[in-house]
C-alpha cells in the first residue's frame, strides 16, 4: 500500500501539471462517480490545487468541490500528455481530468467519491485523521497522545491506525521500529512519551527525506540496501547479522519485519531482554527511563589504574550534571553511536588530563546526534552506574 511520502509526491506532481487550469472533462468507469461528476458539472471549474493527507488525495476544483481517491494496495495516479497512449486498460479508470495540456488517470483505487463544500468535516475517514506526518504545522505532541491513548495496542499496530497519526505503512512502520530499536510487540502502555516521540520523530524524518526523486530509503546513502528490515526475512541484519524475520499484527494482519537482537523483546518479555551479547548491556531502571533513553549502553575503557568509568565517578562522586558528552562523529541513519565523554576536572586529573572513555549505544537519531541526546546517553549511564 502506498504510503504518506508516496502521496504527497504524487499530490506535488499533480499540482505541478494541473493546478490553475480549466477542466475540459471528467469520465470514469464507474457508473455513479461519473453521473455524480455530471451532476457537479466539473467540467468547466478550475483545478485549484492537490493535496495529500496521510494516505489520501485530494482534488480541489472551484466552488468547493473535491474529488477524494484513496489508492489501497493496488491504485495509482498517472499523468499523461492528451493523445498518449495510458499504461493501464481505460476499463480500469476510475476517475480521468482532463484539461487542455494534461490528463490525469487514477486506476484501480478502491475509493474515489466526489465531496461537497460541507463533506469533507463529516467524512468518516478524513475527519477522523491524526496529525499528518508531513503536514508543515504537523503537530507531534497530538500524535504522541494518540499512540498514548492506544495504550494495550502493539505499537507496531498502533503506528498504523491512521486516526492516532497518518501516513505510516508498513514499510516505515518496520524501519522506524528498527531504527528505535523498539520490539514490534511492546505494548504502547510499556513506552514512555520520551521513546513514542522518538518513534514519531523518526518516521516524520524519514519520510520527509523520501519526498524527492529515486527510490525510498531509509540506510544511509552509497548504502547497496535501501531498507534495513522491511522484505528483508531470513536474511542478515545490516546492522548485527542476525536474521531478519517476520510476522503478522493486528486484526488486518498487517506484516512486520525486525531484528529479535536489534529490538529484544517479545511480547510479555520486559524491556532489556535479550540484549546484545556482545555488549555490556544495563538493564533499564525506572530512574533510567525517566532520564530518557530506552535502548542499552555500554561503557568501555580504564585509566592507567584498572579503574571503570563507574568506578571512578563514584569514588569521586561525580553526578551525571557535573559530566559534559560531545560526540565526535556525524552519523549515518541507523548507525551504532560512539560517544567521547569530556571529563570534567576532578576527572581530568585523575586520568592526567588526557583519558576518555567511550560510551557505545544504539541511539535512534539520523545524520547527527543532537547535543541533548548525547546528555540523555551519558545522563542514563551514570544513572545506571550509581543505582
Amino acid at each position: 500500500m502506498p504510503e504518506g511520502d508516496t502521496l504527497w509526491r504524487a499530490a506535488r506532481t499533480l499540482h505541478a501539471a494541473l493546478a490553475g487550469q480549466a477542466v475540459t472533462g471528467f469520465a470514469s468507469s464507474l457508473p455513479e462517480v461519473a453521473a455524480a461528476g455530471r451532476g457537479l458539472r466539473v467540467a468547466g471549474r478550475t483545478l485549484e490545487r492537490v493535496e495529500a493527507r496521510g494516505k489520501h488525495l485530494l482534488m480541489r476544483f472551484s466552488g468547493g468541490v473535491t474529488l477524494h481517491t484513496h489508492l489501497g494496495m493496488h491504485g495509482a495516479w498517472h499523468l499523461y500528455r492528451p493523445g498518449s497512449r495510458w499504461r493501464r486498460s481505460p476499463a480500469r479508470a476510475r476517475a480521468v481530468v482532463r484539461t487542455e495540456a494534461a490528463v490525469a488517470v487514477c486506476f484501480d483505487p478502491p475509493v474515489v467519491e466526489w465531496l461537497g463544500p460541507l463533506a469533507e468535516s463529516a467524512h468518516p475517514s478524513l475527519a477522523t485523521l491524526g496529525p499528518d506526518l508531513l503536514a508543515p504545522d504537523f503537530d507531534a505532541e497530538t500524535a504522541v497522545a494518540g499512540l498514548r491513548a492506544r495504550a494495550d495496542a502493539e505499537i507496531a499496530v498502533a503506528l498504523l491506525d491512521q486516526q492516532a497519526l497518518c501516513g505510516i505503512g508498513n514499510v516505515y512502520k518496520s524501519e522506524v521500529l528498527f531504527l528505535c530499536g523498539v520490539s514490534p510487540f511492546r505494548r504502547v502502555a510499556e513506552l514512555d512519551d520520551v521513546v513514542l516521540g522518538g518513534l514519531v520523530a523518526t518516521a516524520r524524518e524519514l519520510m520527509r527525506r523520501n519526498l524527492g526523486p529515486g527510490t525510498r530509503r531509509t540506510t544511509a546513502l552509497g548504502q547497496a540496501r535501501g531498507l534495513f528490515v522491511y522484505g528483508r526475512a531470513g536474511r542478515g541484519c545490516l546492522r548485527c547479522g542476525e536474521a531478519v524475520r517476520r510476522t503478522v499484527q493486528g486484526e488486518q494482519a498487517r506484516a512486520t519485519f525486525w531484528c529479535p537482537r536489534c529490538q529484544p523483546g517479545r511480547p510479555g518479555l520486559r524491556a532489556g531482554s535479550n540484549m546484545d551479547p556482545e555488549e555490556t548491556a544495563m538493564t533499564m531502571t525506572e530512574r533510567e527511563r525517566r532520564l530518557g533513553l530506552h535502548l542499552p549502553v555500554a561503557v568501555s575503557g580504564t585509566d592507567s589504574a584498572g579503574s571503570s568509568f563507574a568506578e571512578v565517578t563514584r569514588s569521586l562522586n561525580i553526578s551525571a550534571r557535573g559530566i559534559a558528552f560531545e560526540c565526535r562523529h556525524r552519523l549515518a541513519i541507523g548507525a551504532r553511536v560512539e560517544l567521547d565523554i569530556r571529563l570534567p576536572p576532578a576527572l581530568r586529573a585523575h586520568f592526567g588530563g588526557g583519558d576518555v572513555y567511550r560510551v557505545k549505544a544504539a541511539v535512534c537519531r539520523l545524520e547527527e546526534v543532537a547535543e541533548q541526546d548525547i546528555h540523555r546517553v551519558g545522563a542514563r549511564f551514570l544513572a545506571a552506574a550509581e543505582s
